[in-house]
């Protein structure tokens, strides 16, 4: 559990679903919220070779930042970010880079951007593929 405006790192396993669920304690989320969340090698967007969803797939390629799946529940005041197995095996065995998530509420005359999370990225290499032989578990 990650509270709002905080600083977390978070580790991503490669080959591995990412998900991680974040509960607001004091953020009345709004229906004319809405977030963003991405990882980026840095602040100023620079390239490097990461996932890239390419409308039916995912692939390696130059990106600038890999956005991040997110859920939000107005209800319980929770946001999950989550990025598949399918789309972590992507990420260099050795990156380590930044993200955070980014709240807009457009209920006022204005918009107001609040960076609710932020930290660094760091990715552990997978030895197994998802491409490996898979046993059934045996009972």
């Amino acid at each position: 559990m990650i509270t709002n405006e905080t600083y977390t790192d978070i580790q991503i396993l490669q080959n591995h679903d990412f998900e991680v669920g974040i509960t607001f304690d004091a953020l009345d989320i709004k229906s004319t919220d809405s977030f963003a969340a991405v990882i980026a090698l840095d602040k100023e967007h620079t390239e490097f070779q990461g996932p890239k969803w390419g409308g039916s797939a995912w692939s390696q390629a130059a990106v600038y930042v890999v956005p991040l799946t997110i859920i939000a529940d107005q209800s319980a005041d929770t946001v999950t970010i989550s990025l598949p197995a399918i789309a972590t095996r992507f990420f260099t065995d050795t990156f380590e880079g930044v993200w955070d998530l980014v709240q807009k509420d457009t209920s006022g005359a204005a918009d107001v951007y609040t960076r609710q999370v932020q930290g660094d990225v760091v990715v552990s290499a997978g030895a197994t593929r998802l491409s490996d032989t898979f046993t059934a578990s045996v009972a």
